[in-house]
């Protein structure tokens, strides 16, 4: 994890701050080991679309074949929020349109914003995090330094 937010740092523009890992319940179904969670914010003068594209080639780089399956993987990064940008096309949609159906994205969102609004509705993240429904477990368990 500390490798990818120091290539992302490199290229994405100034890291901010990085939230504590959390253990989590793998979604796929099967006998997957848990996942390692956390969000990460930064600062940056790139559009969406050039973000995207490097967190591609650093999942890539990271060993990355395929997109969209939910079998384990050795890093796996999603765009939740860029501003209050808004698209909604093939490559990109944002605000990220699951991220009120997961723990794993919420609770690490707000160690790190928690005064965060999503720009598609204007919902508070606190408001977001109590109506969550995700019923799998999660486990706040170290910090990344900056």
């Amino acid at each position: 994890l500390r490798e990818a937010i120091d290539d992302l740092s490199e290229e994405v523009g100034n890291l901010l701050g990085i939230s504590p890992v959390y253990e989590t319940e793998p979604i796929a179904e099967g006998n997957h080991p848990p996942y390692l969670n956390l969000t990460v914010a930064f600062s940056s003068i790139l559009d969406p679309e050039a973000v995207l594209a490097i967190t591609q080639k650093i999942e890539q780089n990271f060993g990355r074949t395929s997109k969209g399956d939910l079998a384990p993987r050795v890093l796996d990064i999603d765009l939740i929020s860029i501003g209050s940008y808004r698209t909604q096309n093939e490559r990109l949609v944002l605000p990220h349109p699951r991220m009120n159906l997961r723990k794993f994205v919420l609770l690490p969102l707000s160690d790190l914003c928690p005064d965060w609004k999503n720009p598609a509705t204007g919902d508070q993240l606190s408001k977001l995090v109590s109506a969550c429904v995700d019923s799998s477990w999660i486990i706040r368990n170290s910090y990344i330094t900056i």
